[in-house]
This record gives structure tokens, C-alpha cells and sequence, in this order.
């Protein structure tokens, strides 16, 4: 089994990158589609947020279980390697990477603020 080389995972010509300058086409796809990262985000918090309801709607409220499910929104930096592997060896597109990193950095902001506030109103539950 052959494994790709370096060269090949990180041909960013044959994405349509120059120079090195993924940013400059990034901005042009988000502008251009915009509903996609919004749905992006749509899915992953109704999907989180149903998952928890589904599996802990016994155990926990309402609020507790948006805001668990908020929680499990959160992204760590292995699956933004993941993605960019997945676009470098042509799995993923252009546009599909940059709606993902889109939804990514506008869920980032939204997931701080919701799980922090959601904690401090249920600490009075919790403790």
C-alpha cells in the first residue's frame, strides 16, 4: 500500500491556491455562499442538541440538555487537521473546507457565550 507523499498532500495549485494565498479565495467562497456554512451550523447544533434531549432527556431538564448539547458543538484543533487533510487530498472541495472553517469560527463565539452563561444559570442546580 502506497502512502501519498508530502508533495502530493500539499499541492495547494491543484486547489486553486497561488502563492500560497488560500485566504484571498476563502473570502471570495464564504461571500459567495453564505447559506452553506449557515447550514452547516444549523446541522451540528440540532444534531447536538437532539442527541443529548434523546440520550439524557431523563436525567437532565430542558435547559440543562441545550446546554449540554451546545457543549458537545465545541471543535478542537485535531478535527480542523482532519479537514484540511481531507480537502489536501481532494476528498472535500474548496467550498465545502471554507463553509466548514466558516461555520467553525461563527460557532466559536456563539458556543462561549451560550455555554458560559447556560452554566452560570444551572450552577445553582448543579452544586
Amino acid at each position: 500500500m502506497q502512502h501519498p507523499s508530502r508533495s502530493s498532500l500539499l499541492n495547494l495549485d491543484a486547489m486553486g491556491v497561488k502563492n500560497g494565498n488560500l485566504s484571498a479565495n476563502n473570502l471570495d467562497l464564504c461571500c459567495g455562499c453564505p447559506f452553506l456554512a449557515l447550514m452547516i451550523i444549523a446541522i451540528s447544533l440540532f444534531s447536538r442538541i437532539s442527541v443529548s434531549y434523546l440520550l439524557f432527556n431523563r436525567l437532565l431538564g430542558r435547559r440543562q440538555l441545550v446546554i449540554m448539547g451546545v457543549g458537545l458543538t465545541t471543535k478542537f484543533s485535531t478535527s480542523i487537521v482532519s479537514e484540511y487533510l481531507l480537502l489536501a487530498t481532494g476528498l472535500i472541495t474548496i467550498s465545502l473546507y471554507t463553509a466548514i472553517m466558516a461555520a467553525y469560527i461563527i460557532l466559536k463565539p456563539i458556543i462561549i457565550v451560550v455555554f458560559s452563561r447556560g452554566l452560570v444559570s444551572i450552577k445553582s442546580q448543579i452544586i
